[in-house]
């Protein structure tokens, strides 16, 4: 790479001098490329912020509160003598301990998991998902018992002769609940729409698991946007893998830029680092 301090000036803020970057012995080409996945990951974390109000740049209090989740709570450290030994996060760590880039990465591997698995039984179980525009959790139980009703109703001939005012009824309230969805006509219909129901229960169910940072995965069957999601989520913790990887060859000029990986503050909120330029569009 010809010039490295001018690419290192693109990633430093304008008032650190560069000169003491130059006079160690660590390798800048190597530190540019992990700066670059750093700011990666930066980008990452703010798109998805915006775009689905998932926050990845975890305070102390959200992450004590993801220690519920066991994947992220035990750490599993390999013995000289070839054992492995856990130790849970919820005994050892202290409450305003700062959230290092091994934390994040947990939180990241078992998100990651969870996403993948929706998607994976939305695209296995569903050709086309019809409740997707319209769905909200907090009327999924009352859409179940709606479609429950008109389905029985359909399946009995004499209850559907008297019960034609609360079938109206029934049938009206799911046109508000879901205005895209044509009133099924069929049991298979009726059938589909409460596995469609079953899947957002599920998608409701992990919501609650991941709160601290809070995810929506019903607003992202409504935004059609689940991909972009998981995406951004690998991303991140791919740029992080990489950096924390070149970081072993980059004590001193990573302690320039103010990047510890035991505090993810010091990547998300560094004045030592350049500001992103423009608003991530992914």
């Amino acid at each position: 790479m010809k010039f490295p301090l001018r690419h290192l000036q693109k990633l430093i803020a304008p008032n650190i001098d560069l000169s003491h970057f130059e006079i160690t012995d660590e390798n800048l080409e190597l530190l540019i490329e992990t700066l670059r996945e750093l700011e990666k990951c930066r980008k990452s974390t703010i798109y998805l912020k915006n775009e689905f109000e998932i926050n990845l740049f975890l305070s102390s209090k959200a992450f004590g509160e993801l220690l519920q989740i066991n994947e992220i709570n035990v750490i599993e450290v390999p013995t000289k003598s070839g054992d492995v030994e856990r130790t849970s996060l919820n005994e050892s760590r202290k409450t305003n301990d700062p959230i290092s880039v091994s934390n994040l990465n947990a939180t990241l591997r078992e998100l990651n998991r969870d996403l993948l698995k929706i998607q994976n039984i939305s695209q296995k179980e569903f050709e086309k998902i019809l409740l997707a525009k319209d769905i909200k959790t907090e009327f999924i139980e009352e859409a179940w018992e709606t479609v429950l009703f008109l389905k029985q109703a359909k399946d009995n001939l004499i209850a559907n002769i008297f019960n034609r005012k609360k079938r109206k009824i029934a049938e009206q309230k799911l046109k508000n609940f879901f205005p895209n969805l044509k009133i099924p006509s069929s049991e298979a219909q009726f059938d589909h729409l409460l596995k469609e129901l079953a899947f957002f229960r599920q998608c409701a169910d992990l919501n609650k698991k991941w709160i601290p940072i809070g995810l929506n995965l019903i607003s992202c069957f409504n935004q059609g946007n689940l991909d972009q999601a998981i995406q951004n989520v690998q991303e991140m913790g791919s740029s992080m893998w990489t950096a924390v990887y070149n970081g072993q060859q980059l004590p001193e000029t990573l302690k320039l830029a103010g990047i510890w990986f035991g505090d993810i503050a010091t990547i998300f909120e560094n004045p030592n680092l350049a500001s992103l330029k423009e608003s991530p569009n992914q």
